[in-house]
C-alpha cells in the first residue's frame, strides 16, 4: 500500500483535474515536472472541490448583484419621476 503523502496526493488532484478538463499534454508535462506516480488511481476530488466552490461562489456574486441592484432601483425609479415631471 502507498503511504499517504499530501504533496504526492495534491499533484494527482491537480493531474487529474488537468486530464479532466482536456488539457492531456499540460497533464502530461506536469506529471514529468511533479513526478506522479499512478496518477490514473486517485478520484476526480479536485474536480468535484472546485465545481462546488465555484458554484458557491457564483451563488454569492448573483446575490451581491441582486442587492445592488435593489439598492439602486427606487433611486432610478425616483430619477424617471423627477424627469417625467421636467417633461
Amino acid at each position: 500500500m502507498e503511504s499517504w503523502n499530501a504533496q504526492m496526493m495534491l499533484d494527482k488532484y491537480i493531474y487529474n483535474y488537468l486530464v479532466t478538463k482536456g488539457l492531456h499534454k499540460t497533464a502530461e508535462v506536469f506529471s514529468i515536472e511533479a513526478n506522479v506516480v499512478n496518477p490514473t488511481n486517485v478520484e476526480g476530488y479536485l474536480m468535484e472541490w472546485w465545481d462546488g466552490f465555484y458554484d458557491i461562489y457564483n451563488t454569492y456574486q448573483d446575490e451581491k448583484a441582486q442587492l445592488s441592484y435593489v439598492k439602486v432601483l427606487p433611486k432610478l425609479f425616483q430619477v424617471k419621476f423627477i424627469f417625467s415631471m421636467i417633461i
